[in-house]
């Protein structure tokens, strides 16, 4: 194998798989003695021996690095496993270290996923075949787990500049750009791809020193406590503020103050007190980690792990963010859910004058639990379709729809259709309520039933060019239960 046989893609394996190594300088690609062709590149030792058949051992060791691989957020197939554990034992041959056996090899690797994988509990070898097993028996997340391995490559990118393969991602992937302003390319591997997808998440424990601020978007990079300020401020920050997407931290910075405008918005007179507290220098700009307020030396998956155990997903998320439904109607229904909608009864609690009275029935006082579904009114609309969905609640309060929505155990179909009715409902009554508020409109029950149908006739409609089949079986079940 010769450095011309060794495309882009050889090395992006390379460097992704052995992260951990660093070297001085560059390695030498023609130092790679060449295999001849047709051999499958199997392991090749420093002793000078070449086997064109692998021992059992080996491909014993082989199906511990593949699943290593998969707990580890690379998700590669055996063959690319094999292709990356070739390249480990030639670059561990070229820096100089001897290893003589898959156990030597694991004992190597282990070093490095040893923060990640826990401590040793069993004393078989190999001894990577242990630390994979010991993970297996633990009640840990293995999707978490992937989080956090995700977030120390991203780690690694920030504060290991010495890596070999840091070094590569920065000249081949990076390049000029800011790993903070990065989008997605079709181009981009798909572990660089969950790299930037936990960039968002990983703003909580960076924050960058500006330094001279010449280098440090003042938008897109995490400089202050705040996080990425496009995000804090929100998208029409550029506009209130007047400073453009494209603006450095150190363009702000005049005869040592900053250059802002007066506060428009909470957000702004938070920052601007804030800003009070820092002030630029002549040194370069630096990441920091920072965990529970301490700045971090090293990477500590423990930490980062149970920080990503800490914030469960709540109960209800099934009932509010469903695949393929309608972002209003979510929207909605998260903020009722939250009971966070200003119904009469929080008006009347933040002392306003208003009549307390449900718009819809003007019978009893309105609030949330009584609009969904103690109203007359509203009643009569979701018994409609809760009849049709068979959703048996032992009464029409909002927690006991709402349990017995997230209880049903039947098809997928008929559970997405009555958590999509659901949602319409929930919107539908409350525009008809804020319609006769301030228009004075009013619509019967029969006229809500049928906007309601035509909403979920017509979002089943718009699934047909994404998937026409899963449309198709939809709307045959919605017209079975709407006859």
């Amino acid at each position: 194998m010769s450095a011309s046989t060794i495309d882009a893609d050889h090395q992006s394996l390379l460097f992704t798989a052995c992260p951990w190594i660093t070297a001085a300088e560059p390695v030498s690609w023609e130092a790679i003695v060449d295999v001849p062709s047709g051999v499958t590149k199997w392991a090749r030792w420093r002793c000078g021996k070449r086997q064109t058949e692998p021992p059992s051992s080996t491909v014993s060791f082989m199906r511990t690095v593949k699943f290593t691989f998969l707990l580890m957020g690379l998700k590669h197939h055996l063959p690319k496993a094999r292709n990356a554990y070739n390249s480990i034992t030639i670059l561990i041959g070229l820096n100089g270290f001897e290893a003589s056996s898959p156990e030597d090899i694991g004992n190597l690797a282990v070093s490095h996923f040893q923060e990640t994988l826990g401590p040793t509990t069993h004393t078989t070898s190999p001894a990577l075949i242990s630390q994979v097993a010991a993970l297996v028996r633990t009640d840990r997340n293995l999707g978490l787990w992937n989080q956090t391995c995700t977030i120390k490559l991203l780690w690694l990118l920030l504060f290991k500049t010495e890596s070999i393969w840091v070094a590569w991602i920065h000249q081949n992937v990076i390049k000029d750009d800011s790993i903070w302003q990065m989008k997605p390319k079709q181009q981009h591997t798909w572990i660089f791809k969950q790299i930037l997808a936990q960039r968002q998440t990983s703003i909580q424990w960076v924050q960058i020193d500006p330094g001279n601020g010449v280098d440090v978007n003042f938008w897109f990079d995490p400089w202050t406590k705040f996080g990425r300020l496009i995000k804090f401020l929100g998208p029409m920050g550029p506009r209130l503020t007047g400073i453009p997407l494209t603006t450095a931290v150190a363009e702000l910075w005049r005869d040592g103050a900053w250059a802002l405008r007066s506060a428009r918005s909470h957000q702004m007179e938070e920052l601007l007190i804030y800003l009070t507290t820092i002030s630029l220098s002549d040194s370069s700009s630096f990441p920091q980690w920072l965990i529970n307020g301490k700045i971090q030396t090293s990477f500590k998956s423990t930490l980062i792990y149970h920080s990503l155990v800490e914030s469960p997903t709540v109960p209800w998320y099934p009932l509010i963010w469903i695949k393929r439904g309608i972002p209003k109607h979510k929207s909605l229904a998260w903020l009722m859910l939250l009971n966070r909608c200003p119904t009469r009864d929080r008006l009347l609690s933040w002392g306003l004058n208003t009549d307390p009275l449900c718009l819809l029935c003007n019978q009893d006082n309105e609030s949330r639990d009584h609009i969904y579904f103690n109203c007359s009114y509203s009643s009569a609309v979701w018994n409609h379709f809760s009849s049709r969905f068979a959703i048996n609640s032992a009464t029409n309060t909002w927690d006991d729809i709402t349990n017995s929505l997230q209880s049903q155990s039947i098809s997928s179909k008929h559970k997405y259709l009555s958590i999509l009715t659901w949602q319409a409902t929930v919107y539908d009554l409350w525009w008809e309520r804020n319609d006769r508020l301030h228009r004075g409109n009013h619509r019967s029950t029969d006229l809500i039933i049928a906007k309601i149908s035509a909403t979920i006739k017509n979002k089943i409609s718009a699934l047909r060019p994404q998937n026409n089949s899963l449309a198709s079986e939809l709307m045959q079940y919605w017209f079975l239960l709407f006859p």
